[in-house]
C-alpha cells in the first residue's frame, strides 16, 4: 500500500482511558472525528469497537488525500509486544494516539478517482467464530454495522445508502398454567363449537317454521 502512503504499525493499539474501552484495553471504543464522511454514517453518540487493532501509519503522498475515521483517545499507547498477557501500559511499550481507520483518495485525472479504506483490525466486522466472541457482547452492532455501510457507500460514490436494522426473530413466550390450559381448552374446543352449533340448529328451525 505504499503508492498510497498507507502502512501499518507494528503492535497493537490501546487506550488508558476506561471511557475508551470494552472490557481489555485493547478493545478501543473508538473516538470517531468530525468529518464529513463520518456526519453521512449516521453513528453520531453511537460506540463503535475496534478490537486487537493495529495502528495504521499515515504519508504523504503526491496525488493521494486521506481522512481519519477514528483513533484512539489522547491516552492511547500501542503495545510493542502483541503476545504480552497484560493489556495495560508497560516497558518497551509507546505512549501516542493510534489512526484505526482511514479513507484514502487518490485522482487518478480530473474525471476519474479511486478511494481505498484501510482498517487496522478485521474482528469489527463480527467474527463470532473467535476465541474473543464472549466479547461481542460488548459492542453497539447497529453503530459497527452502520459505520460499515457508510463507508461502503463512500467507496461506491453512493452516498444515499443507509443501514437497515435488522429484524428480531427473539419469540416471546407466554407462560400459563395448567389450569388456565383447560379452560382455554374446554373454551376451544368444547364451548365455542356448541354454541355455534346451537345458533346454526335455532336459525334453521326459525326458517323452516317460520
Amino acid at each position: 500500500m505504499s503508492e498510497w502512503g498507507v502502512s501499518f504499525d507494528y503492535g497493537m493499539a490501546a487506550d488508558d482511558d476506561e471511557a475508551n474501552y470494552a472490557g481489555y484495553k485493547t478493545y478501543i471504543l473508538a473516538q470517531l472525528q468530525e468529518n464529513e464522511i463520518v456526519k453521512t454514517m449516521g453513528v453520531s453518540g453511537q460506540q463503535t469497537v475496534f478490537p486487537l487493532a493495529r495502528p495504521i501509519i499515515l504519508k504523504d503522498k503526491v496525488g493521494v488525500s486521506s481522512t481519519v475515521l477514528a483513533t484512539t483517545g489522547e491516552n492511547g499507547y500501542v503495545k510493542e509486544n502483541i503476545y504480552s498477557s497484560v493489556d495495560s501500559f508497560e516497558e518497551g511499550d509507546i505512549r501516542k494516539k493510534s489512526n484505526l481507520a482511514v479513507m484514502l483518495t487518490k485522482q487518478n485525472s480530473m474525471e476519474s478517482r479511486s478511494n481505498m479504506f484501510v482498517m487496522g483490525t478485521s474482528l469489527f466486522w463480527g467474527d463470532y467464530s473467535s476465541e474473543t466472541s464472549q466479547f461481542y457482547t460488548l459492542l453497539d452492532e447497529s453503530a459497527n454495522r452502520k459505520f460499515c455501510s457508510g463507508v461502503f457507500a463512500y467507496v461506491t460514490d453512493q452516498p444515499s445508502s443507509f443501514y437497515i436494522m435488522p429484524k428480531n426473530i427473539v419469540q416471546d413466550k407466554v407462560i400459563i398454567n395448567q389450569l388456565s390450559i383447560y379452560i382455554y381448552t374446554m373454551i376451544t374446543v368444547f364451548i365455542i363449537p356448541i354454541i355455534i352449533l346451537a345458533w346454526g340448529l335455532i336459525t334453521w328451525l326459525r326458517r323452516r317454521y317460520s
